[in-house]
């Protein structure tokens, strides 16, 4: 891909995953609606899982089979064995979101838990955090030009890894919501995409 395909696909496509990752967790965690509507919850876990499992899947390619088509970090940075070496390897919690992703939701298979088992259970903070650094790496190994400003904003926008309560971070649908904490504020740009989406209905 020339440097402004690279450039397009990420404002069309990578910043959608980040502001459908965002904005998916932020509902899991503010929205009382949530409590008392089970297709919106389960919908929202199903989203906001397959989202994780992209992004994590394009900052480590390798942990994945490579198909002709598909996009990933390794394209964007300027050398990917130096990338590789700064971003490190591939959390325990991406991995484990990965794999539980695979096998409870995109496919049907023995894994799946019955109703109310514990290890049904899905944490959208501790995901999203794990993400933070990788992404700043990622971000500081792409020549000028490759990234949609966009999602060089969204990126700049996460708080340092160890920061207690991260800066704000919802679109103002989110924020009205009144949550605290790493979804409950403004910051962070992810309400950006108002016309277009990578999903259609009639």
């Amino acid at each position: 891909m020339t440097d402004q395909e690279l450039h397009d696909y990420s404002a069309d496509h990578l910043y959608y995953e980040l502001w459908m990752l965002y904005e998916t967790a932020a509902r899991l965690v503010n929205d009382p609606a949530v409590r008392t509507d089970w297709v919106l919850k389960n919908a929202l876990i199903e989203s906001f899982t397959i989202h994780a499992r992209s992004l994590a899947i394009f900052l480590y390619p390798e942990q994945a089979a490579k198909h002709q088509d598909d996009v990933t970090s390794d394209e964007y940075v300027a050398e990917v064995h130096k990338w590789r070496a700064a971003r490190s390897p591939m959390p325990p919690e991406l991995r484990t979101t990965v794999h539980r992703t695979g096998k409870e939701i995109a496919h049907l298979t023995t894994q799946r838990h019955p109703p109310g088992a514990p290890q049904k259970v899905w944490s959208p903070e501790p995901i999203f955090r794990v993400f933070f650094e990788p992404l700043r790496q990622f971000a500081a190994h792409v020549p000028a030009g490759r990234l949609d400003g966009s999602v060089s904003a969204f990126i700049a926008s996460l708080p340092a890894s160890s920061a207690a309560s991260p800066p704000p971070g919802a679109s103002a649908s989110t924020a009205a919501s009144g949550a605290a904490g790493l979804f409950g504020m403004t910051s962070v740009p992810t309400g950006r995409i108002t016309h277009s989406t990578d999903v259609s209905t009639p």
